[in-house]
């Protein structure tokens, strides 16, 4: 399992049985959108890999870069194509049967795919090796995987009508908040620390009548729920520090 942003591994090996090869083949990832869309958008963004061949009892190893990939999406379901022509060529390797090749791809988890903040499998997602003998196509098992994926949504909540502004004279309290609404996290990923979003400072505009108008004018930040200091507010500058309007409170 995975949120938006994470950074995977995928691991995939095959084993050359009934042929020889020394041309065309490589590896196929076939995965679906998680939200059940038949967006084109890539859920699986990859940077870099590697593939190691094993070619009577030695090893022999190749860099996988973005240019070895192509992208195909049908209704959603997009399928990885990695042609590994030329690391096979480059090494001047013929795979015999018993032979082996395992490639090894560094992705990261599209924050901005076909997920949602709730979690959710990867439909048919599964891979396969493939290779090309005497201009035939030929292709091993594909195996399948479960995979799960979510990202995280950060929700700002202001003062308005419907959470209580301050009316008349009265005292009252204008609350900000930015929270990551519950989606499970805890049952996934029980205690980890899995921060959504960083907030480096305050910045707003007030109008500066405030200041004659009223008394008070304290500012005050909490980070609910925090493992050391609960749910205490500590103050910050006040508005007075800033009769232009413009808040700025840097973190």
């Amino acid at each position: 399992m995975a949120l938006g942003c994470d950074s995977i591994e995928m691991s995939l090996v095959a084993v050359v049985s009934g042929i020889s090869a020394n041309d065309s083949l490589g590896f196929k990832i076939n995965y679906g959108n998680p939200n059940g869309s038949t967006a084109a958008t890539q859920v699986f963004l990859f940077d870099q890999g590697q593939v190691t061949f094993s070619n009577g009892g030695s090893n022999f190893s190749c860099s996988v870069l973005p240019n070895a990939m192509s992208v195909t999406s049908v209704f959603g379901i997009k399928t990885l194509n990695f042609n590994l022509h030329n690391c096979l060529t480059s090494l001047g390797l013929t795979l015999l049967p018993g032979d082996t090749m395992r490639f090894v791809g560094k992705f990261s988890v599209n924050p901005n795919g076909p997920i949602t903040p709730m979690f959710q499998a990867v439909p048919s997602f599964s891979a396969s090796a493939y290779a090309t003998q005497n201009g035939v196509g030929l292709s091993c098992d594909t195996l399948t995987e479960s995979f799960t994926l979510s990202k995280s949504e950060v929700v700002f909540d202001f003062p308005n009508t419907i959470n209580g502004l301050p009316s008349g004279c009265d005292e009252g309290q204008l609350d900000w908040r930015l929270f990551v609404p519950d989606n499970d996290f805890s049952d996934w990923f029980g205690n980890e620390l899995r921060p959504a979003t960083k907030v480096d400072s305050l910045v707003f505009d007030f109008d500066p009548g405030l200041l004659s108008a009223f008394t008070g004018g304290a500012v005050e930040v909490s980070i609910p729920g925090h493992p050391t200091f609960g749910n205490s507010y500590f103050p910050i500058r006040p508005l007075s520090d800033f009769p232009d309007g413009h808040y700025v409170a840097i973190f």
